[in-house]
């Protein structure tokens, strides 16, 4: 018998028959047992992708120490880790290429380590960016220059100086979507302007929503990219009202 149900249990796969794991490429759980998730990884040795749910740090510790240095992908949903978890967690993955990510806490943690334990990072989807500054967007466009695809939801701590070194730093970055992300307003469309007009740009997607950035922003931009010829066509996904329909700038009492 050979297993190929990637949602079994935890407990399903550690009583499984001798060899009806071995063809098991992808494992996606629930469970709170840490010893019973390293067992059962143990016994999978072609697992490559992980997914775990609703689950604190030590099964996380458990299925990165089992499998992590065969680990292409992973997927965290709700996982709560403890301040420092990620940078130990991650030094063994060194072949991980796509991250989808929702922790509870950390997640500015958890840039940084990959930063630095994840060079062949592809692939980076954020879906609760809370504490995401400048300090990991630097060390994300450090330590991954072959990114992708970057998708970030949920960051009212992301700005335009934790992406700008993301746009000048990972020169084969395709996709940049953003949403939920209010800090982030036109400085990232001058940003990607002004990368555009240094450095060959890769960027082909560009998503913007609920974000601060305005309709004549985005105007401005493709007027920008449309007066260089050596530029990518660059395909703008923006929800925001037209030019026209912008709210007045609320004058400061101040003045």
């Amino acid at each position: 018998m050979c297993i190929r149900d990637r949602r079994l249990t935890w407990r399903a796969l550690a009583t499984a028959p001798d060899g009806a794991l071995d063809d098991l490429r992808r494992v996606d759980c629930a469970d709170d047992d840490g010893a019973l998730v390293a067992a059962c990884l143990v016994r999978c040795p072609r697992v490559a992708e992980v997914a775990l749910r609703g689950t604190l740090a030590f099964p996380v510790d458990a299925a990165l120490g089992a499998c992590g240095s065969r680990l292409t992908s992973l997927r965290l949903d709700d996982v709560s880790a403890p301040d420092g978890f990620w940078r130990a967690a991650l030094r063994g993955c060194p072949l991980l290429y796509a991250v989808d990510a929702k922790p509870v806490r950390g997640a500015d943690e958890l840039c940084e380590a990959l930063g630095k334990e994840c060079g062949l990072l592809r692939d980076l989807e954020l879906r609760a960016a809370f504490g995401v500054d400048v300090a990991a967007g630097k060390a994300l466009a450090a330590g991954c220059p072959n990114l992708r695809r970057v998708a970030v939801r949920g960051g009212p701590t992301v700005d335009n100086y934790a992406l700008e070194p993301l746009l000048r730093r990972c020169l084969r970055l395709e996709a940049l979507a953003l949403a939920d992300c209010s800090a982030v307003d036109d400085e990232l469309l001058l940003d990607v302007a002004d990368v555009a007009a240094d450095l060959p740009l890769a960027l082909a997607d560009l998503s913007l929503h609920r974000t601060s950035c305005t309709r004549a922003g985005v105007d401005a931009l493709r007027d920008a990219l449309a007066k260089d010829e050596h530029t990518t066509a660059l395909r703008i996904d923006f929800d925001g009202p037209p030019a026209d329909d912008a709210p007045p700038p609320v004058e400061s009492p101040l003045t």
